[in-house]
């Protein structure tokens, strides 16, 4: 796949810890400032985002929806993953209802506001039998690939990972879409390909505000 090139941005990689423009993902994924860290890049793209109106402010008073995906990603052997051992990015969107927010990557967008950051390793299961407890198949196989850090083998040579939780938020009765991509992000906070809502339809679920949503795990 072609790099997607994302304009460099002019901003200081230093954490804004305490900052309320970024309560909403530090709610979604306590570990945020770890993915900051390990990747100063990310951090560029999420302040370009803020710049840009794009990353979700709730409301105290907003009615919330609890939205869960099962996940599953390739592997090296499935066909992608280049960047094993799991420190592709994943941005998650939730569906604007002004239709005019979206995340612009340079080349690929998200339409709606940023709800959530993960490091895909932050989804690995703490044990083994922890990810075999996920599955029905008879010998499940689970692989360890830093201490303490489990992903599921798939029947398909893909890998399977806990669930990944974000909040919807906003007006009672709303519907929403919530959409994510896994993105290689570099230094500079240029995205060099990933995988969009689109392609495996597990990238992308809808709901109505009020009411939880949990996505199962999609074909693949």
């Amino acid at each position: 796949m072609a790099p997607i090139i994302t304009p460099k941005v002019a901003r200081s990689s230093k954490l804004p810890v305490g900052n309320d423009h970024l309560a909403a993902l530090r709610q979604a994924n306590p570990m945020l400032d770890d993915v900051f860290k390990q990747n100063p890049g990310v951090l560029k793209l999420v302040e370009r985002f803020h710049a840009n109106g794009a990353v979700a402010q709730p409301k105290p008073t907003d009615t919330k929806s609890k939205v869960s995906f099962e996940m599953w990603t390739h592997s090296k052997r499935s066909g992608g993953m280049s960047g094993e051992p799991f420190k592709e990015t994943i941005f998650v969107a939730q569906s604007d209802p002004t239709g005019k927010s979206k995340l612009d990557f340079g080349g690929g967008t998200l339409n709606g506001k940023l709800i959530g950051v993960f490091r895909l390793d932050q989804l690995a299961f703490k044990t083994a039998a922890a990810a075999k407890a996920t599955t029905k198949d008879k010998n499940p196989v689970a692989k360890e690939f830093e201490p303490g850090k489990f992903a599921l083998v798939s029947n398909d040579n893909g890998w399977e990972w806990s669930d990944m939780q974000v909040m919807a938020q906003g007006a009672p009765g709303q519907n929403f879409d919530i959409t994510w991509a896994i993105l290689n992000v570099d230094a500079n906070g240029q995205v060099h390909g990933g995988g969009w809502p689109g392609g495996w339809s597990g990238r992308t679920t809808h709901g109505t505000l009020g009411k939880d949503v949990h996505l199962k795990m999609a074909d693949h």
